[in-house]
């Protein structure tokens, strides 16, 4: 074991443990402050032991057995490290505003937002850091157990409802997951005889002396598994009312940071199928789900009548992207579509915070006229669902380019136009409907956010922090940066 290596990691850990611990001791009123701070200081460790990971050319850091810091690992934590920051420094004043509402939320519930934050934080720590199958798979399902209380965290019946509906379809992919990870540890056994092995490094290296029937087995049920828990069509059943009932905050670790865990084991497995000579297999079998979920996704955009649920099917549109650039062999496209996907996702559902509190509704034919309530609001809105639709000069555009090219030159044009022609429709639908947000009359009726909450720029501080990420990557990034994501692999 590498000390120093070892203690690195174990920074990583160490705040947001403090920060859960102090969901639990500290006052509620100083809750948010204490753990935004925190989790600024977190961004700043991460940074530390990320960055040199992903530029410098070295081999993966392996503190101990069925554990590896990578590049690809590293991108996720710096990542994930960044979306949660923004998302406990909004809620902040979500929970502020809540209280001033006529039914404030319960004190345990606003610890227990903290609480699971923190644990689904770690949770996707483990599964960028996993290199070991049973690892991934416990950090996996992990993952679903300490987020499942943020979709029940308005503890009203349909928030229940979904929270069940999340429990039980995620439950029985990562059951199928499990099924998988077996068949492959029982392929390993072929090339390691009476041995066998769940190290992704060991099954990488040893994947071409695997039986290919079996290992193709097994890469379907693991492709069921972590696809459901990804929303990919058609198994995304639970995610439209996960996103939709969970308080906005919930919704954005949802979106910005937990779905990324599901496509990064996909990525991680794909890459022991592409080892052992079967990428023709994972692009038969991902590629087409890639590109119905992203059609599928834009088909129910079209007719949305729910501002949640709109957000929910932009993911799952974005998710299909990504399992495109998987089935491709993209590692870099996947990385930066991921990137851009999170942090104008995460942006977005934190307007969202604030727009539902401004209407006191989702429903998008009575929310009108943002413009007129708050301006700052309106453009940041704006500018958001142009980020998350693919227009330049954001990175997202980069990304879905690189995507879109990587599939004309793999001889895929069938899944190039159709992913072209749904992003193209998702692209019109989210217009129409931010649009339709913007612009217009509000709606006679009360008001649940105040004026002076409405009018404040500071509210919006988070998301145009996140913007400004994903425009850095579409116009700015330095050379240095393209060449840490060409080296990328699973």
């Amino acid at each position: 074991m590498n000390i120093p290596q070892a203690l690195h990691v174990l920074a990583l850990g160490l705040l947001p443990l403090i920060a859960g611990a102090a969901a639990v001791k500290v006052r509620v009123d100083m809750l948010a402050r204490v753990t935004a701070r925190m989790l600024w200081l977190q961004c700043v460790v991460a940074s530390y032991v990320c960055i040199p990971v992903i530029f410098e050319h070295h081999a993966p850091v392996h503190p101990w057995p069925g554990i590896a810091l990578d590049p690809t690992a590293a991108i996720f934590i710096l990542l994930t490290t960044i979306v949660t920051a923004a998302v406990v420094e909004h809620s902040s004043g979500y929970f502020a505003r809540e209280l001033l509402g006529g039914t404030p939320p319960n004190p345990r519930v606003i610890r227990e937002f903290y609480l699971c934050t923190m644990a689904v934080m770690l949770c996707m720590y483990g599964i960028a850091i996993a290199d070991n199958l049973g690892y991934l798979w416990i950090a996996v399902e992990a993952s679903t157990l300490a987020s499942a209380p943020l979709v029940y965290s308005t503890r009203s019946g349909p928030s229940l409802e979904a929270a069940w509906k999340y429990l039980i379809i995620c439950s029985v992919g990562i059951a199928f997951a499990f099924f998988g990870t077996a068949l492959v540890f029982a392929a390993s056994q072929h090339a390691l005889p009476q041995v066998g092995s769940l190290s992704l490094a060991v099954l990488t290296r040893t994947a071409a002396q695997m039986p290919p029937a079996l290992l193709r087995f097994g890469y379907v049920f693991l492709l069921l598994g972590y696809g459901t828990k990804a929303g990919l069509f058609p198994l995304q059943f639970w995610q439209p009312d996960a996103y939709s009932e969970s308080p906005a905050p919930g919704a954005a670790m949802l979106a910005g940071a937990l779905g990324n865990g599901a496509m990064l084991a996909l990525l991680r497995v794909s890459g022991i199928m592409l080892a052992a000579g079967q990428g023709s297999f994972v692009r038969v079998t991902l590629l087409p789900m890639g590109v119905l979920t992203t059609a599928v996704a834009a088909l129910f955009l079209v007719r949305q009548r729910d501002a949640g649920r709109m957000l929910a099917y932009s993911s799952m549109e974005n998710m299909g992207i990504m399992a495109v650039a998987i089935s491709l062999g993209s590692v870099g496209g996947f990385c930066l579509q991921a990137i851009c996907h999170s942090v104008t996702k995460t942006a977005l559902f934190l307007l969202y915070v604030d727009t539902k509190q401004i209407y006191g509704t989702t429903r998008l034919e009575r929310l009108r006229g943002l413009i007129t309530i708050s301006p700052v609001r309106a453009v940041v809105l704006l500018a958001g669902i142009a980020a998350v639709a693919g227009t330049p000069p954001f990175g997202s555009f980069l990304s879905e380019w690189h995507i879109l090219a990587a599939s004309v030159a793999a001889h895929e044009p069938i899944a190039a136009g159709v992913l072209l022609v749904s992003i193209t429709c998702g692209f019109i639908a989210l217009s129409i409907h931010a649009c339709g947000i913007v612009f217009g009359d509000p709606p006679a009726g009360r008001e649940i956010l105040p004026q002076q909450f409405a009018r404040r720029w500071r509210g919006v501080a988070a998301p145009i922090l996140l913007l400004l990420i994903a425009l850095w990557f579409g116009i700015l990034v330095p050379t240095s940066v393209v060449s840490a994501f060409a080296r990328l692999s699973p």
